[in-house]
């Protein structure tokens, strides 16, 4: 007997060496800016990914004039190396018709849970493909392990099942996760991570789009 998964979602992983000068950069960064609070999760922080919720909403501009992480001072070099390994993802996801097509780098932050923090389920909206890269991270100090939930609309069994199967699982817990490690994966994936057991687990976040969607039918451009 064979059995192949014909519909597999990409998950990408990738290295990228974490230099000692840049996580105490990054750890720097952390301690000396007012981080965002997770609503959820008051062990987790986030820089602030969007300007403001209490920014003026009329002003499309106001909301997302500081909310890229990768163009603060000592981030440009990590934000070439992303923006490169996005290319190679965007050409493999979607075909070498992509291959002079501009990645488009949107919203990026950073995330800092301590011992006890978690991350709920969720996806990213507006983007083709969310990233993270992990900084100081160790599963061996406790450090929570990254998991993507099946998605609902083509994997529900129609009864309750006993049986865990990469089959029937609804969930993937990826254990093998290395400080200096990439994921990428499509936007509308619903990830988190349950209890993390140790301080300081810390990552960069974000999200990708293309410059220009097109089809025989229609096209548009992303302003950035």
């Amino acid at each position: 007997m064979e059995v192949k998964g014909y519909f597999p979602i990409p998950i990408w992983r990738e290295q990228i060496k974490v230099e000692k000068k840049f996580k105490k950069h990054v750890i720097n960064y952390i301690e000396n800016n007012k981080m965002l609070s997770n609503r959820s999760s008051p062990k987790l922080s986030h820089s602030q990914s969007l300007k403001s919720l209490n920014s003026n909403m009329n002003n499309k501009n106001s909301n997302y004039e500081e909310n890229n992480i990768l163009d603060k001072p000592g981030f440009s070099k990590i934000k070439i190396e992303i923006k490169k390994i996005l290319k190679n993802c965007f050409i493999e996801y979607l075909g070498d018709n992509q291959k002079e097509n501009e990645v488009v780098l949107r919203e990026s932050w950073i995330n800092n849970c301590d011992k006890g923090g978690s991350q709920f389920a969720h996806n990213h909206g507006n983007s083709i493909l969310s990233y993270t890269y992990y900084i100081n991270y160790d599963f061996n100090k406790g450090h929570a392990p990254i998991f993507f939930e099946r998605p609902i609309f083509n994997s529900s069994p129609f009864f309750s099942l006993l049986s865990w199967t990469k089959w029937t699982a609804s969930r993937n817990i990826l254990f093998e996760i290395m400080e200096g490690d990439i994921l990428i994966w499509p936007s509308y994936l619903q990830h988190g991570y349950f209890e993390n057991k140790g301080d300081y687990r810390i990552s960069i976040s974000g999200n990708a789009l293309l410059k220009e969607i097109s089809n025989s039918g229609y096209s548009f451009q992303i302003k950035s």
